[in-house]
């Protein structure tokens, strides 16, 4: 396999990530029109900070 072929496959794997996340994006955001959320999230987007949790490898925000 050459460079470029490598390369090619990469760039289609990203793609494909790329799909998929956009995917769940919509999913995301029709849930909350549904739900009618879409006040809160904007609260909680310009509210909250990122917290370490001593029993999780890593942060996440919270308000």
């Amino acid at each position: 396999m050459t460079y470029y072929d490598e390369l090619y496959q990469h760039t289609l794997a990203l793609q494909e990530e790329i799909d998929r996340n956009t995917k769940e994006l919509q999913y995301m955001k029709d849930f909350l029109t549904w739900r009618d959320l879409w006040n809160d999230f904007i609260c909680f987007r310009m509210n909250a900070h990122l917290e370490q949790d001593e029993d999780e490898p890593f942060p996440r925000y919270v308000l």
